[in-house]
């Protein structure tokens, strides 16, 4: 079936002209002249019979029509520009560029990535130790990321659903003798925080579901830390009693180093997600890691129930 398509070059000007709400950085982008961008896009409009913009003072202003269209073109050119990629990119070159949070590179995936290597040793792999959030774009060809939601626009798998819950140093747990959840109330805390400073509510979460309350933090908060693996060596090094989470949490534990006082856990809002976009699926390098990491999730923490979903929009 046909399709009846205005112009590449005018739905492409249109495209970048809006994403930027400029013509001159639209024309920057494509390598032509801001002349161009404007003529392309009034092609577009002629043929459309609708204006797709506003001329302002200061730049360019979206009609409504012009928001309409902006999301479906610019996914559509994604689209183009991931197919172009995936046919004339190797079939498979034996690499594999992993982006991954640094605090979960650190305290879990670099101690055993020899073991992979040792089970895979044609695949190259690289480690992109980052927070921030790739669009594969930038060499990734696949990411491995902490959200609460299954990430959306790509395809993705959930490694682990973690759990949290008190751990100390087993100094810091006979010091304060920690047997109940109310011996906390003399025992120096320390949380994580998110990037943008937020404090992670993991403590007033557990401290609830274990009946203590009236806690004074501005008297037992010892110091809070950005990054959960400087925590896990804070609380290693005796410094107070950390809200841990089981997977960055997990060797330290298995190595006596630190100590879990009380049974309660509860399921944490998060989860650790295995991302892709489409194009990495078909390589051999890939596979071979999907799998390994589910065996050593599981060696680790146990099986995890088969959580996957398809990619849908961003």
């Amino acid at each position: 079936m046909g399709r009846n398509l205005p112009p590449l070059n005018g739905l492409r000007a249109f495209e970048a002209a809006a994403r930027h709400l400029s013509f001159a950085k639209a024309a920057d982008e494509l390598s032509v002249t801001p002349a161009a961008i404007s003529q392309q896009v009034k092609g577009l409009e002629d043929r459309l019979g609708l204006e797709l913009f506003k001329r302002v003072t200061r730049g360019l202003r979206l009609t409504p029509a012009g928001r309409i269209l902006l999301p479906g073109l610019t996914e559509g050119f994604d689209r183009l520009a991931e197919a172009v990629t995936t046919v004339a990119a190797p079939a498979d070159d034996g690499t594999l560029a992993v982006s991954a949070l640094p605090s979960f590179s650190a305290s879990w995936l670099v101690p055993r990535l020899p073991a992979f290597s040792d089970a895979h040793p044609d695949v190259r792999l690289t480690l992109l130790a980052t927070t921030a959030v790739t669009d594969f774009n930038d060499g990734a060809d696949l990411a491995i990321r902490h959200a609460r939601n299954a990430p959306a626009g790509v395809e993705c798998e959930k490694i682990i659903s973690e759990s949290i819950f008190p751990v100390c140093a087993p100094s810091v747990a006979e010091k304060y003798r920690l047997t109940r959840p109310e011996d906390l109330r003399d025992v120096p805390l320390f949380r994580t925080v998110y990037p943008d400073g937020t404090p992670d509510d993991s403590w007033e979460l557990w401290l609830k579901e274990a009946g203590v309350d009236g806690l004074d933090w501005n008297r037992v908060t010892a110091a809070s830390y950005s990054e959960s693996t400087v925590a896990v060596q804070a609380a290693i090094a005796g410094q107070g009693v950390l809200m841990g989470r089981s997977l960055i949490a997990a060797d330290a534990l298995s190595r006596g180093l630190l100590v879990a006082p009380f049974d309660l856990r509860l399921p944490s809002p998060y989860a650790y997600w295995l991302v892709w976009p489409r194009r990495t699926a078909r390589r051999k390098a890939f596979r071979a890691f999907r799998a390994w990491l589910r065996d050593a999730v599981e060696d680790c923490c146990g099986r995890v129930p088969a959580s996957t979903a398809p990619a849908g929009p961003e």
